[in-house]
Order: C-alpha cells, then sequence, then structure tokens
C-alpha cells in the first residue's frame, strides 16, 4: 500500500497528462455528446420496466444545483418509528457526461423494498458544460448536504455510499473531500472506473470480448468521454480522477469492488480492489469458484458472463432481458449481504 501511496503523489509527466485533441476530433466528439443528451432522454422515458419502479419522493439540496434527489423509503417503515434505517447514497454514472440519477431506479428501488435500506440517488453537473472537477465537488456537496437533514429517518452512523461506473468513480473522489471518509462507514463500487491515468490500449489489452462481440461497449465512448470531462492539461493521476491514486487513509475502511467480466474497466477495479487489500489484516479469502474474496473489510466479486452496464442497457429480447433481471437480483442481494454484514452493524 505504502507503494500505491507514493504513485499517486509522483508528479505526472508525458502520457500522464491529458492533451488537447484536434480541432476535428473535438468538434465531432461535442456533436455526438449534443445529440446523446438529446436522445437518451427521451429513449429512458418510453423504455419499458416490469415494475414501476419510482421513489418515494424527490428533495432537491442545496448542492444538487437545481436537480432534485430520488429518494427511497421502504413500505415496510412506518412514520415516527424509533428504528432508523441504514442509508445507501447512490451516485449515478454515463461517463461524468450523460445520464441521471432516474437511470438507476430499478436498482434503487430493489435495495430499498427488498432489504429495507433508504436510497437516495444524488445529481451532479457533467461535461463538457462542467468538466473535471466539478462532479465531485457537486457529490460531496450533496452528500454532505443530506448528512445533516434532520428530517430523514436513517441513521447517520450507518450510511454507505455507492455508483455505477463513472458514479463508482466518484463514490471514491467524493468522499475524499470535506473529511467524508470519517463519516462514511463503506462503498459500494458497481464496474467503476479507477484509473484514468491508463490508455484505451492498455485497456483492450488486458480485457474479454463477449462472445460475438468485435469490441468493448466502450472502445468507441470512452475517448468521447474522456473529452468531456478531462481538460487539456489535467494530471490524469490526480486522485480525485483516478482514484487508484488515492491515499489510502482519504478512503472509507470498508469497500466492495465489482467487475464485469467483458469489460475493459474490469482489470483496473481489480487493480484496486487488491491495491487496498494489501492492507488489511488476514489471508484473502476465496470463494471456491474463484469469482470473488475478501480480506478484512475488502471485497472483491467479478459478475461472470456481464457486459459493462448490463443492468442498465435495453435487452435485445425478452429472454434476455428477464435474463439481466436476474442478474440484477443476484448482484443487489450480494450487494445487501455484504453492507449488513460490514457496514449497517449497529
Amino acid at each position: 500500500m505504502e507503494g500505491q501511496q507514493a504513485l499517486g503523489a509522483t508528479t505526472a509527466t508525458g502520457t500522464h497528462i491529458a492533451k488537447a485533441l484536434p480541432l476535428f476530433t473535438r468538434i465531432r466528439f461535442w456533436i455526438l455528446v449534443k445529440l446523446l443528451k438529446a436522445i437518451l432522454p427521451i429513449a429512458f422515458r418510453f423504455r419499458k420496466s416490469p415494475q414501476e419502479e419510482k421513489p418515494t419522493y424527490t428533495k432537491t439540496y442545496p448542492g444538487a444545483l437545481g436537480e432534485p434527489c430520488r429518494v427511497f423509503i421502504p413500505a415496510s417503515y412506518k412514520a415516527g418509528q424509533s428504528k432508523l434505517l441504514p442509508l445507501f447514497i447512490d451516485i449515478h454514472g454515463g461517463g461524468f457526461t450523460i445520464g441521471s440519477a432516474q437511470v438507476d431506479d430499478r436498482d434503487n428501488y430493489i435495495l430499498s423494498q427488498k432489504y429495507g435500506i433508504a436510497v437516495i440517488s444524488i445529481p451532479y453537473r457533467k461535461g463538457p458544460e462542467y468538466p473535471f472537477p466539478t462532479a465531485p465537488h457537486d457529490c460531496a456537496a450533496v452528500i454532505k448536504a443530506i448528512l445533516d437533514d434532520d428530517s430523514l429517518p436513517v441513521d447517520k452512523s450507518s450510511v454507505a455510499v455507492g455508483g455505477y461506473s463513472a458514479g463508482g468513480n466518484m463514490s471514491l473522489t467524493a468522499v475524499q473531500l470535506d473529511g467524508l471518509h470519517d463519516q462514511i462507514k463503506g462503498l459500494v463500487l458497481y464496474y467503476p472506473a479507477t484509473n484514468l491515468a491508463r490508455t484505451l490500449k492498455d485497456k483492450l489489452a488486458t480485457s474479454k470480448l463477449a462472445p460475438g462481440r468485435k469490441n468493448d461497449m466502450l472502445e468507441r465512448l470512452g475517448p468521447m468521454f474522456n473529452w468531456a470531462y478531462i481538460p487539456a492539461g489535467t494530471d490524469k493521476r490526480d486522485p480525485l480522477l483516478s482514484p487508484y491514486f488515492a491515499p489510502r487513509e482519504k478512503l472509507p475502511k470498508k469497500m466492495f469492488f465489482m467487475g464485469c467480466e467483458y469489460d475493459m474497466l474490469c482489470q483496473e477495479a481489480l487493480d484496486m480492489a487488491e491495491n487496498v487489500a494489501q492492507g488489511e489484516s488476514g489471508e484473502k479469502r476465496t470463494a471456491a469458484n474463484g469469482d470473488s474474496w475478501e480480506k478484512g473489510g475488502i471485497r472483491w466479486e467479478l459478475l461472470r458472463g456481464l457486459e459493462h452496464g448490463f443492468n442498465q442497457t435495453p435487452p435485445k429480447n425478452e429472454q434476455d432481458g428477464k435474463k439481466k433481471r436476474k442478474r440484477q437480483d443476484e448482484m443487489q442481494a450480494s450487494v445487501a449481504k455484504w453492507l449488513f454484514k460490514q457496514v449497517y452493524t449497529n
């Protein structure tokens, strides 16, 4: 772990500094981003879901900049009951550029209604209009506002933060700010981007393609998202951009990393899990199938046979939809089990 901290403090040179792209590429990326921002909300509005997994209510916090948070309260909770609810704060993905808190509704519905957890999904400003480091600071501000909200029926000593893809990255970066790592008891990191200093070539060289696929689903989108989020001249080893380089003491003690087998981000998620686990006491405990392990408060789980964002991408057909929902349910069951074992222990 000392090696990771030293590496994070090193002044980056060469390929670790974000470079300006050619004008034509910037114009092309700008047009594509604008199209995605316009089309995806419309497509999502008409996406059919097996259930109406809507939040209990929405609430706007000062740090949320006008966009409401989506609050899920378990139906089993009775107003005024003495026992407070454990809290999970969710950060959505979208390459730091697209997406909204609504994208995670089904996952948050599962955690809330099936496992009795209060879930709040938070917004943040996105690139290219608001590039790095806006998003982690936005997330930190909203998290602090939620922790200061005495009207919520939640146990402030039992709080976890988690997110998907870019949201996993910001779960790891926002908690480095304002002393949040001491207030947040655990992190749940669904196929997170942890090291934006890695080149696309390196990511592809260490990844596996899904059967029948000719390229990784992020291969074309990744460079566009990076352009939209990372200003030229940025040190890509900045811990607020690439949490792989964050000092261990700036992160919560408990962390659950997950990676999809067919995902070019899988290796960097595993790399970070192994790095933070180095400083944990005890031996690494490996599952019989070799797809998961735990050491101290750190857990790794490989989501075998799945691609990045499997739980949020439209299914190919009804059978594919059933398969994805089944795996989604299994993933959240594993998360809930870990949360109640490692985080919600009061």
